[in-house]
């Protein structure tokens, strides 16, 4: 049988045994950008378990070859009113 997800503070109230452990690394908060509009895009949604890979597309605005991006951690829909990464 496979070892059943455990979440760290179960582990150390517990009488697991190590063999019996599958520790997993998940996003405790979502991770987006900041669009245009100053809203938060999540590319990353929150509790996906990492390494993982997500794809977005953007459009820059006319005549603009290049944009920078903001990163921001959290779950609220104004990016400002996130954590800045």
């Amino acid at each position: 049988s496979q070892p059943s997800p455990v979440h760290g503070a179960d582990a150390l109230r517990s009488n697991y045994e190590p063999k019996d452990l599958l520790l997993c690394d998940m996003t405790p908060l979502s991770l987006g950008v900041e669009n245009s509009k100053g809203e938060f895009e999540r590319i990353v949604e929150r509790n996906t378990f990492v390494p993982t890979r997500k794809t977005a597309r953007f459009q820059t605005e006319p005549g603009k070859a290049v944009f920078d991006a903001g990163i921001f951690q959290g779950e609220r829909p104004v990016a400002d009113q996130n954590l800045f990464l």
